[in-house]
């Protein structure tokens, strides 16, 4: 008969060595067994953390993918037309069915899409951010093949502080986009989303006595057009580079919006429009290093009166050390500066030197919370 230690403890027939024995093996076993554990929580979390990581390292691959099924439009499609099997879908997209369910399937295990039993595919909530007038653009901008090629060479830029988009290229990001007009609008169109243009216009709270808003580079006028929109008074100037401005469309503007917006072409690193009473410069500092934004501050304060103000809305890094998702976006997105522009995020003390350079005095910062890729401020700056 096979006995076990308690068994062997419990037993009548055994003297006083082999208890002791016994005793000793069952302490043997029980460290054993605690032991085993232990080793189990560490393979445990090893095999965690290594899954952990191995979603970092494939999150390349995700992101193609879902590149892909924004380029291929599925997320419109299903909209229109409730649900569809994957012959359909592959019919509209002009795809080969088997590999266009690979890529389907793949985003039903991160909730963009869902299948039922029968093989038909629908929205979900997920989805409806990559349809159009959505967050279809920022998918195209930031997985551009460019912008792709641009990370690759991430390496360079660590190792001399340089853009390595115009090391691949042999131009800029912008001079870039001028050449190629699909890229552009795309761009142009990702810069307008989301709600960081209305927060912007419900937070600040000067202008009431302001006649003229110069917006500096401001894209096809999203900024511009919510401020003249909330303040009736106000004319508006938008200035930026001819490839920009030449996509504007303000045939959907209400009247009264349209005959106080102003569209003039320039280069803000040659000259600036003069005589506004607040000039607004959005997230165009984070592109440049300190040489460049000296230049544009200088172009802006030759343009600007005494007392005139200079909104800058930008990232505004402090010395945290918090680990959270938020933290993580804005160094992500201060690298993403770094390999396509050779731009950075600056400190407030950055901000100040380079203001007081020129003549300009830093009055309040207001920040922007709930950005969806990180929190950005506003720097009222006055013209000395």
């Amino acid at each position: 008969m096979d006995l076990n230690v308690n068994e062997l403890t419990s037993s009548s027939l055994l003297n006083d060595n082999s208890k002791t024995l016994v005793a000793d093996r069952k302490k043997s076993n029980e460290m054993e067994l605690k032991f085993d554990d232990n080793d189990a929580e560490k393979k445990s979390s090893a095999s965690s953390e290594s899954a952990i990581l191995m979603s970092m390292i494939r999150g390349y691959q995700l992101s193609q993918v879902l590149y892909v099924t924004a380029q291929l439009g599925i997320a419109d499609i299903l909209a229109c037309h409730d649900r569809m099997n994957i012959n359909e879908l592959s019919k509209l997209t002009d795809t080969h069915a088997p590999s266009l369910e690979h890529l389907l399937r793949a985003l039903i295990h991160v909730n963009i899409f869902r299948v039922d039993e029968d093989g038909y595919y629908y929205s979900t909530s997920l989805s409806k951010l990559l349809e159009m007038n959505s967050l279809r653009s920022t998918v195209l901008t930031w997985v551009e093949p460019c912008l792709c090629r641009t990370w690759s060479s991430l390496l360079n830029s660590i190792k001399t502080g340089e853009s390595s988009f115009e090391r691949l290229y042999g131009m800029n990001f912008y001079q870039y986009l001028g050449q190629n007009p699909n890229i552009n609008c795309m761009f142009n169109e990702c810069m307008a989303s989301g709600s960081r243009h209305e927060q912007f216009v419900q937070i600040y709270d000067g202008f009431s006595n302001v006649n003229c808003v110069v917006d500096i580079g401001g894209g096809i006028g999203k900024l511009l057009i919510s401020l003249l929109t909330k303040h009736k008074h106000l004319r508006g100037i938008l200035y930026d580079l001819p490839h920009v401005i030449n996509t504007i469309n303000l045939q959907h503007l209400d009247k009264s919006v349209a005959d106080r917006f102003t569209i003039i072409s320039g280069d803000m690193f040659n000259n600036i429009p003069i005589d506004g009473d607040i000039y607004i410069i959005s997230n165009i500092f984070m592109d440049l290093n300190d040489a460049k934004a000296q230049i544009l501050l200088r172009n802006c304060r030759q343009a600007m009166k005494n007392g005139k103000c200079l909104l800058i809305i930008d990232v505004c890094m402090t010395s945290s050390t918090d680990v959270s998702t938020d933290e993580l976006w804005k160094e992500l997105s201060n690298l993403h500066m770094l390999v396509l522009l050779g731009g950075k995020f600056r400190t407030q003390l950055d901000f100040q030197t380079l203001l007081e350079k020129q003549n300009f005095k830093l009055n309040r910062i207001i920040p922007i919370m709930n950005s969806l890729v990180h929190v950005g401020s506003i720097l009222e700056c006055f013209a000395t």
